[in-house]
């Protein structure tokens, strides 16, 4: 991948494109093949560069993985607050809100594709067997509550909740849906949408300030 220069020379892509080339190659396999079968031979290959581009960048597959999910959680998380905001923002008393608050977090939950979901659970097996990858899952883990600390505390009235408070309940959220996901898609009819979202309002209820 090269781009031509003023003189028409052609020059190395800016790292930060690299990056973004891998990753977005990356994304693309772990969600065709999954953790295990995806290897950096073909995300280098997808991307245009070489293996030792993806090495370069990101040091190894657990750090790469690690990077591309990031990402695409990083997105489901705004997607989430942009529909927490607005039941939020309505105001009204604490016991008003824990339902709709549900009803939100739910239905973003259950529309995020569960390709993802099924991945993390891969990747974190596989860091309960291999310590590379469990230094990656947990910076991924510790990232992904700190991005949506950082998005959730935006709002005036979860800026309310103490820091250490609101980290608590975000990592208890995230693993909370996760589970509740899984369940949801496995046995639909014992765990419909309605069972979530009641599990998901009574933890509201005790989070809520």
């Amino acid at each position: 991948m090269t781009e031509g220069t003023g003189a028409g020379r052609p020059s190395r892509p800016k790292r930060a494109q690299v990056r973004a080339d891998i990753v977005s190659a990356a994304t693309s396999a772990f969600e065709s093949a999954g953790y295990a079968d995806t290897s950096v031979d073909a995300v280098a290959a997808a991307a245009g560069y070489t293996k030792g581009a993806v090495y370069s960048n990101f040091g190894s597959k657990p750090e790469l993985f690690a990077e591309a999910c990031a990402e695409r959680l990083a997105a489901i998380s705004a997607d989430l607050l942009e529909r927490v905001a607005p039941v939020l923002d309505a105001g009204g008393e604490r016991d008003e809100l824990v339902r709709p608050l549900a009803e939100a977090v739910v239905a973003a939950t259950l529309d995020t594709p569960l390709r993802w979901q099924l991945l993390l659970n891969e990747f974190r097996s596989v860091a309960l067997r291999d310590p590379a990858v469990d230094a990656a899952y947990q910076k991924l883990s510790a990232r992904r509550v700190a991005v949506l600390v950082e998005l959730l505390s935006s709002n005036a009235y979860l800026a309310r909740l103490a820091p250490a408070a609101l980290q608590r309940s975000v990592l208890v959220l995230l693993t909370l849906v996760n589970a509740l996901a899984l369940e949801h898609a496995a046995a639909p009819e014992t765990v419909d949408a309605s069972t979530v979202t009641h599990i998901v309002a009574a933890f509201f209820d005790v989070v809520l300030p």
